[in-house]
């Protein structure tokens, strides 16, 4: 490991020391800052992926609910195609309205 000493004249070797210690300290002081910052990007991030992944099964869950109402819609169509091809009779349990007496 490089240390980096303070540079500078000093008369004493306690002042130095002083010097060095103030310098490490406010080294110390900024990466903690960046831990800081890199921290909250992380817990930003998540935060985000998190948004994404709800959005996600939101999406998968409409994506399935349009399907079964396709999959009925064309169940749908098919029963309609089969009577108008077969020519569509009125069951006799059906009733006519009856006609009014005007």
């Amino acid at each position: 490991m490089t240390l980096n000493l303070v540079e500078g004249d000093f008369t004493e070797l306690e002042d130095a020391l002083r010097a060095q210690v103030q310098k490490l300290e406010e080294e110390n002081n900024r990466l903690e800052e960046k831990v800081f910052l890199l921290d909250q990007g992380s817990k930003l991030q998540k935060d985000l992926i998190d948004q994404l992944e709800a959005q996600i099964v939101r999406q998968q869950v409409r994506a399935e609910a349009m399907a079964t109402l396709r999959d009925g819609m064309r169940e749908t169509i098919d029963m309609l195609r089969e009577e108008f091809d077969t020519g569509y009779k009125k069951p006799s349990w059906v009733s006519s309205p009856k006609p009014s007496d005007e």
